[in-house]
Formats: C-alpha cells, structure tokens, sequence
C-alpha cells in the first residue's frame, strides 16, 4: 500500500526504551521513503488519548472520525518514530490539512 504524509495509521510505535513496541495509531509526518529493495522507511508521530496532556507541541486531532480514531486524542509532536512500514497494520484514516500543517511545524519547532 501507497502511505502519504497526513495519513493515520496503524503501527509498532517504539517505546522510548527501543525495547519494546506497541500497536498504536500514529500519524506519517515525512516519507516514505525506499531505502533497499525491501526497506521502506518513514517517520511518524505518535497519537494518544493519555490524559497526561500537556506536552509542548500537543496538538488536538481536530476531526477524529475522519482520522478514523474512536475517541478524542492527540498527536504528541515530540514522540516521533523512524518506522519500516512492513511495521504498518492497515491505514485508518486521514488528518485534516490544518491539523497535519500545525503537525509540521511544531516538529520543525522541537528540531529547531
């Protein structure tokens, strides 16, 4: 399957140990890209319904039912992931392009 930055899919995201993985949704902020012949690579933000929000670049999931989420959530600009997309269950929905825009910038903020 073709992926595009501002798709929501479903993935391994690593925990920050790099120990461990759960499935997640999460958000494809750049990519993919071909790296072998059977290595695709892209980068993705992590979504999260945690009520521990509050971290610099949380943004809001303006329309959860288009990005194919069940319940509010957010994307956590600060926990991104290099992922092989063999790593991607299916894709579930879409970002709004406000929200994917406000995405990218406050990555490019936390890298700035």
């Amino acid at each position: 399957m073709t992926y595009r930055h501002g798709d929501v899919v479903m993935t391994l995201f690593p925990f920050a140990d790099g120990m461990s993985a759960k499935k997640r949704p999460a958000v494809i902020c750049a990519g993919p890209w071909r790296v072998t012949k059977t290595i695709e690579i892209c980068w993705v933000a992590m979504i999260t319904t945690t009520i521990l929000k509050g971290w610099p670049g949380d943004i809001d999931v303006a329309d959860p039912a288009r990005a194919g989420l069940p319940v509010v959530s957010i994307v956590r600009t600060l926990k991104l992931a290099c992922i092989d997309t063999g790593n991607i269950v299916h894709k579930i929905g879409l970002l709004d392009p406000v929200t994917v825009d406000t995405v990218q910038k406050n990555i490019h903020k936390h890298l700035s």
